[in-house]
């Protein structure tokens, strides 16, 4: 028995570092489970205004900036809920091969009135009435678009072409799917 005592008192700082970590994994897995969340897109192109903006926005996160974007043209984006930016896939010159796409996931932290508008944003005609969504500087999950393709059954010819928010039904599987590879 003394034995026994002798190998936990000398590894229970490690025991207890690993067993407190298991609890706010397990915590922080029933937390993200516990809410109805939403999950909202947006593409970003090769050029154009989305790429600017996606720039920008890379930019004020390095500079200690908030990062924001615009909701969706029905403004029910919550605290909480994800939002996701999209590289849609392309084919390859002089091949018949698509790229894998890309996703990169962030959790929504405020939301703002369009008074918060960015004055960059101007040029966004016909958006001046979205909310301003603050999102994390740092993305909670990156993947390819296949994989977000087959996960929340969209066609393999589905291309993301606006912002828009992907319906609860299919968003919770993809949590799901997030969470185990998070955690």
């Amino acid at each position: 028995m003394r034995a026994v005592l002798n190998i936990t008192k000398k590894n229970y700082g490690e025991y207890k570092y690993y067993f407190s970590l298991w609890v706010s994994n397990t915590k922080k897995r029933l937390y993200f489970k516990s809410i109805k969340r939403r999950l909202l897109v947006t593409p970003i192109s090769d050029n154009g205004p989305t790429k600017r903006d996606h720039v920008e926005q890379m930019d004020r996160i390095i500079y200690g900036y908030s990062h924001v974007w615009d909701d969706s043209k029905h403004n029910n984006s919550k605290s909480g809920d994800l939002f996701a930016y999209i590289w849609n896939q392309k084919k390859e010159k002089g091949s018949s091969e698509k790229t894998e796409g890309k996703i990169e996931v962030f959790i929504i932290k405020h939301v703002y009135s369009p008074k918060c508008r960015l004055v960059t944003w101007s040029d966004n005609v016909g958006q001046g009435d979205r909310n301003v969504i603050e999102l994390t500087k740092k993305s909670i999950y990156s993947g390819n678009l296949n994989e977000f393709k087959n996960i929340v059954g969209y066609s393999d010819k589905w291309n993301c072409q606006g912002t828009m928010q992907v319906s609860e039904s299919k968003t919770k599987y993809y949590i799901q799917h997030i969470i185990n590879k998070l955690y």
